[in-house]
């Protein structure tokens, strides 16, 4: 079956376009709680293209900010939702489960690296975030380690799934419940600076030894035995694109097993196809503890979390009913399967990872080609995910106020980009078309020369 073939975006008729020729001007935003040039209205979406209804459409180069990879308005999962919520569309009633999440749950085993052996869901992503800290914090309870209350992240935001949601305390001041049973004492974040000797590196860069020792002083600053966990995306997303180094999550993970600290990864950007395999794990070969995924997991249709659970925190809670990773079980309703379930048909039947890993190439090619511009400070790329450090220059006051500017001006003429600090990011969906690719790449390089 031809990937792209579920998924030709729909062309904007003329008669779609109002009168007076204001096809490309805004509605007035609602409540007056935005500004008038900054409020974008889209009306419906297919593939990789964004439609206002008024006549102008927008190549989408983020996949809905990751949530997703499969292209926008798939037929056969709204089909199957819509099927699903004609039959029950209520919340799962509590201490009972529906047959399509042992389903799932068998089908993310299959595709999770070794060693993952249960699946908890959660109602959305930033659900499956907290079921993970406190699966951290209950494991080392269970084993008697009761002071280890820090977590170390290397993410100080996220869109939609972040350790800032979950309103932490700061380094060294205790922090409120926030449901996590034991109370957490701090998060503390772990520097990821960009290195100069990695710039323009495609895949992982060969230097990262400094990066690894900063997080052995950050160890050694705390003590080891009140380190709970370490919470990371495998591939940064947070402030632009950071792409670890070669075998420095290796080395994460053996410091981390030495001083008994779980090891988090957060797959909600990176998760699903975007690096080449279902999850980052997989394509770096590194395996977590634990491991949350997002919406990408429905392809963006109905919100929806859940969390990898592998064999050391199984052992350690053993099965025990009302262990504090099913607080929200009971809450997940049956739609969201149904749509995670028609996700991963898609998938299979289309062969997508294999095809985000067949377009990576020529996607970082085209990508990296944009390095002669002025404007690029660096490039950094991984699968189908690329960010563009952007020079901002010693006139720009506000930290990532240019790279905003450019994604205002990149979306006028017809690209969405994700704008992340000093970075845009890239992310195409993965039936993204050779055709699509040099798009984004002209796009690219004729806003950011005017910019130069």
């Amino acid at each position: 079956m031809n990937p792209t073939s579920a998924v030709v975006p729909s062309k904007p008729t003329p008669s779609q376009a109002p009168p007076g020729g204001a096809a490309h001007e805004p509605p007035t935003p609602p409540h007056g709680g935005a500004r008038r040039g900054a409020w974008r209205s889209l009306a419906s979406a297919s593939g990789m293209t964004l439609c206002d209804g008024r006549g102008h459409s927008v190549l989408d180069a983020t996949a809905g900010a990751f949530a997703v990879p499969a292209g926008h308005s798939r037929e056969s999962i709204a089909a199957a939702v819509g099927r699903q919520l004609g039959e029950w569309h209520d919340s799962v009633t509590h201490g009972t489960s529906h047959p399509m999440t042992g389903e799932l749950t068998r089908r993310l085993l299959a595709l999770a690296p070794d060693g993952m052996e249960r699946v908890q869901f959660a109602t959305t992503p930033r659900g499956s975030l907290e079921q993970a800290l406190r699966a951290c914090i209950a494991t080392h309870a269970a084993r008697g380690d009761h002071q280890r209350t820090i977590v170390i992240t290397g993410q100080p935001t996220a869109p939609g799934l972040s350790l800032a949601t979950l309103r932490p305390g700061t380094n060294g001041r205790r922090a409120q419940d926030n449901g996590l049973g034991a109370g957490l004492l701090g998060f503390v974040h772990l520097p990821h600076p960009r290195l100069a000797e990695n710039r323009f590196v495609k895949g992982q860069p060969d230097h990262g030894d400094a990066l690894a020792d900063e997080f052995a002083r950050v160890v050694e600053l705390f003590g080891a035995t009140h380190i709970a966990a370490c919470v990371l995306e495998p591939i940064g997303t947070a402030d632009g694109l950071r792409v670890p180094p070669r075998n420095y999550l290796e080395t994460l993970q053996a410091l981390c097993q030495e001083h008994g600290i779980l090891l988090v990864f957060d797959e909600s950007s990176c998760g699903m196809g975007h690096t080449g395999a279902a999850f980052g794990a997989l394509s770096l070969g590194v395996t977590p503890d634990l491991m949350v995924l997002g919406n990408a997991l429905t392809n963006g249709t109905l919100p929806l979390g859940a969390l990898l659970i592998g064999e050391c925190v199984c052992q350690a809670l053993g099965d025990v009913s009302g262990a504090p990773l099913d607080d929200s079980a009971h809450l997940l309703y049956p739609a969201a399967c149904t749509a995670a379930l028609a996700m991963l048909d898609l998938c299979e039947q289309e062969a997508l990872f294999e095809r985000a890993q067949q377009l990576s190439s020529a996607f970082l090619d085209q990508v990296f080609a944009l390095s002669d511009l002025p404007v690029v400070r660096d490039i950094q790329g991984f699968g189908l995910l690329a960010g563009l450090e952007i020079d901002s220059g010693a006139g720009i006051s506000r930290h990532g106020a240019h790279a905003a500017d450019l994604q205002r001006r990149l979306f006028e003429a017809g690209l969405n980009v994700l704008a992340r600090g000093d970075s845009l990011l890239l992310a195409p969906a993965m039936v993204m078309t050779p055709d699509e690719l040099d798009q984004i790449c002209r796009t690219l390089r004729s806003v950011l020369t005017d910019f130069s």
